[in-house]
């Protein structure tokens, strides 16, 4: 045998396991089953992703045009109330804009950030529905998966898909939270600035109050916000750790079928008292069951 053909062989063993891998892999997108699950996730893809970009557009019309004209104007109050505010006062001419320009830029900033929300919130639903159609996908693969790797093969699926709804509503919480604690100190910022600059007492007051007033609100809602990001934590604690015990339990009982008669018999007994354990660990079913020394015994029974 040639030398070429001794140093092609080990590099052809390393290869097959991948080109077997490829085969089934390439079997199991060509039943018609699964070619017909692929096809209806993308065609309900594609529907969401026209949604969202015609919601979109809507949204630019309906709120950003209005913050941006909303900012505009209180500029444009704010700068005229400081050319008046430097004149004399027997130069003042028209009513005071400082109260149209406050409320003009607290418009605009409410409104841009009523259109990010929105934006995230359209996104994450959007990113749901992608990946809830990827695991119908991956659902309908697994209909062709050999019958001894399926439940493992499915409970791998289940954790990631736990995980990921988890993770998305804890991101989105926090993603929200993050941005009305801005949207909220940005606003203090401004009143606080407005009632430095201006001169009348009782505005000075009045911007003061609403000052307090929004900062208060904006705590508000973050800890709202921030709430829910915590249950969200405790959620996808809760989700991801039922499906990763019972992922150890099934590898176990995958393992123990490899095992001899005498031992294989012990392990899946074993396997059968994890299963007992995590489901009594379960929140909702911690009783304890009744010993027999507990039970009430007949009195027309002797002892």
């Amino acid at each position: 045998m040639s030398e070429s053909a001794q140093s092609d062989r080990p590099e052809t063993q390393e290869n097959e396991p991948q080109v077997i891998a490829d085969e089934v892999l390439n079997e199991v997108e060509s039943r018609p089953a699964v070619a017909a699950a692929r096809a209806h996730a993308e065609r309900n893809i594609a529907k969401a992703k026209s949604g969202r970009n015609a919601a979109a557009e809507k949204d630019g019309w309906t709120i950003v045009l209005p913050a941006v004209l909303a900012g505009l104007g209180g500029l444009f109050l704010l700068m005229s109330w400081g050319i008046n505010q430097n004149m004399p006062a027997e130069d003042k001419t028209g009513p005071d804009s400082g109260w149209g320009a406050s409320a003009c830029l607290a418009l605009s900033v409410v409104l841009f950030v009523v259109y990010r929300v929105r934006a995230v919130s359209r996104s994450a639903v959007f990113q749901e529905l992608v990946r809830g159609e990827e695991l119908n996908v991956r659902m309908a693969e697994l209909d062709f998966v050999p019958e001894t790797d399926a439940p493992l093969s499915a409970n791998r699926a289940l954790l990631q898909e736990y995980h990921r709804l988890s993770t998305s509503q804890a991101r989105a919480a926090f993603r929200l939270a993050t941005w009305v604690m801005g949207a909220a100190a940005l606003l203090v910022l401004a009143g606080a600035a407005a009632v430095v600059v201006t001169h009348d007492t009782a505005t000075a007051v009045t911007l003061a109050s609403l000052t307090a007033f929004i900062s208060a609100l904006g705590g508000y809602i973050s800890s709202t916000l921030l709430s829910t990001y915590r249950v969200s934590v405790e959620q996808a604690r809760f989700y991801f750790r039922e499906p990763l015990a019972g992922g150890y339990l099934l590898a176990a009982e995958h393992l123990a079928k490899r095992l001899d008669p005498p031992e294989h018999t012990a392990a899946l007994g074993r396997v059968v008292d994890g299963f007992i354990h995590a489901a009594t660990n379960v929140p909702g079913a911690t009783a304890e069951p009744a010993l027999p020394q507990d039970l009430q015994q007949d009195p027309s029974e002797g002892p």
